[in-house]
């Protein structure tokens, strides 16, 4: 991966972390773990004192797989929310550590989300809970990981995503929590809470407080209070994790509700482009516009004026919406009637709805660019969307028909091609010019009647 190393100096250099490095070749130190997370050198000490960075002269870009940081250094601790689709469950959990919900330490991975914080030592090293009845079907469980390592953007899961930060790059250095805000979330999320823990916050003032000095007989006497065995906390998949085939089976139970729900709600997205674009989107997937205007020239079809309104932030994650792969809910809209004599030269892709729940989104409630049209990020919110003109065939007997008419669904910052279900086109003429396009499989169909 290109820039791992220069990532790594990075994090080491300006919040003084302690970098691990992961590669894909075996040896001694990851034989037999996961060689996506688990470091491939030394980490003794790491907890302790500041790594010497000539680790970093020892690996290239090309032979490693991923990038992290020691867990317990300078009171360096994290969330590991699993099994969580929905970027608002990290969110109320932030403002339970009494964070912003626009904390920059929050990074998406490829199963759910981290929080790096700091904060001083819990009774346990490591706390596995699932999620209680409340919160069942919106993730699986979550780790609170005192120490260990940890991986960072922009390194790849072992399931292709990347890991990014939710919020922007971080320029601070993570801020610190108390114990209780993190026992609170134990409590409020969480299933099983260890009593050494929930009497923590239930006695704040206590006399027995637990410091790093406190014996091993105080905090973590006996495997039946405190950690109670991995049959109490981790131990079980029928318990905190409970088992693929519970929990992660195939949809995610904890979030197969929503996803039932939106594939209802929008069985397909669309995105109108033009056909000599075809053949790059096919190699390269749908980028964005600030990503397509980088690496290449794209036939533009775009309304000029408008485009201008899209160079502002979106109001959820401060990004450019440039910066986002736009897409319509529906596609007989007043953008694909402007281009209407463009129509021989048009594709409309129809893109599975499931690209949402497997990527950083936004949706709006009208055209993005508009000043009237609002913004969301919950799948549970999509009623809020103006369905009555969404689903007729026209938008001028409704109230501000024409913006709402443009709902759109923001993707961020990619749609791979394995998304696109299908390329419609005008008439057989054009489908053609696509198939001597590309050489990909995909299915291309004649589909006049989306076309005005």
């Amino acid at each position: 991966m290109i820039g791992l190393i220069k990532k790594a100096k990075y994090y080491s250099e300006s919040f003084d972390f302690n970098i691990t490095i992961s590669s894909a070749k075996t040896n001694a130190f990851n034989k037999g773990k996961d060689n996506y997370k688990h470091p491939c050198h030394d980490t003794r000490d790491f907890e302790f004192k500041k790594q010497n960075n000539d680790i970093f002269k020892a690996f290239q870009d090309k032979d490693i797989s991923g990038i992290g940081v020691a867990l317990g250094f300078e009171k360096l601790r994290a969330l590991d929310i699993d099994g969580c689709k929905n970027v608002q469950v990290a969110r109320e959990i932030l403002q339970t550590l009494g964070l912003s919900k626009k904390y920059k330490w929050l990074v998406q991975t490829g199963t759910g989300f981290h929080i790096l914080l700091r904060c001083d030592v819990l009774p346990l090293d490591k706390i596995v809970l699932g999620s209680n009845e409340d919160f069942r079907r919106r993730f699986r469980k979550i780790e609170f990981r005192w120490k260990s390592f940890l991986i960072l953007p922009p390194s790849k899961h072992r399931n292709g995503k990347v890991y990014s930060f939710v919020n922007g790059d971080p320029k601070d250095k993570p801020k610190t929590v108390s114990a209780e805000s993190v026992i609170k979330v134990m409590l409020q999320f969480c299933k099983n809470t260890p009593k050494a823990c929930s009497n923590t916050v239930e006695n704040p003032h206590s006399p027995k407080k637990v410091n790093d000095k406190t014996s091993e007989d105080e905090c973590n006497s006996s495997e039946d209070e405190y950690s109670s065995s991995e049959d109490e906390y981790n131990s079980s998949e029928d318990e905190c994790s409970s088992s693929e085939d519970e929990y992660n089976s195939s949809e995610d139970e904890c979030s197969s509700s929503e996803d039932e729900y939106l594939k209802q709600k929008i069985p397909s997205l669309w995105h109108i482009t033009h056909i000599d674009n075809i053949k790059s989107i096919m190699n390269h997937g749908l980028l964005s516009n600030s990503s397509a205007y980088k690496n290449s020239k794209p036939r533009n079809i775009s309304n000029k004026g408008v485009q201008v309104w899209r160079k502002r932030n979106d109001p959820i994650y401060s990004r450019k919406l440039h910066d986002y792969v736009p897409t319509y809910i529906s596609i007989e809209n007043p953008m694909l009637y402007s281009l209407k004599s463009l129509n021989r030269n048009l594709c409309i892709l129809e893109i599975d709805s499931s690209v949402v729940t497997d990527s950083i989104f936004i949706f709006t409630d009208g055209n993005a660019a508009s000043k009237d049209t609002k913004f969301f990020n919950d799948i549970c919110e999509l009623d809020a969307l103006p369905w009555g003109v969404l689903e007729d065939d026209y938008w001028c007997n409704y109230d501000d028909g024409k913006r709402k008419k443009c709902a759109e669904v923001l993707i961020y910052p990619r749609i791979n091609k394995k998304y696109i279900k299908s390329i419609h086109c005008l008439d057989y003429t054009t489908s053609k010019m696509i198939a001597r396009k590309i050489s990909q499989s995909v299915d291309i169909k004649v589909t006049p009647s989306l076309f005005f």
